[in-house]
């Protein structure tokens, strides 16, 4: 997000990727993006699903309104989209936990 650090993930990735694109190591484990800044191939080896839990006496709330609208616009798929690695197709979704 602008204007804060990059996470623990970002930095690790990218340093592995430079070790790669460098010579240092021949192989790494990291994220496509990272591979993708230093000019790499990138080869997945396993995809991960993530989910926003709200509380449903929560779900209405202004700020949590506000960002499931966000999330349901085209600006999370745009803003994310050049990262490579990421899939959208149900970001934005509502499903409901009993």
């Amino acid at each position: 997000m602008p204007g804060t650090d990059e996470t623990v993930a970002e930095r690790i990735g990218a340093e592995v990727a430079r070790a790669v694109a460098e010579g240092s190591a021949t192989v790494g484990l990291g994220l496509e993006g990272a591979a993708g800044a230093f000019g790499l191939g990138f080869l997945p080896l396993a995809s991960e699903e993530y989910a926003l839990a709200v509380p449903a006496e929560r779900f209405d709330l202004p700020a949590v309104r506000a960002l499931r609208s966000w999330l349901a616009s085209d600006m999370p798929r745009q803003a994310f989209t050049g990262l490579g690695g990421y899939n959208f197709s149900r970001t934005g979704s509502v499903a409901w936990v009993e």
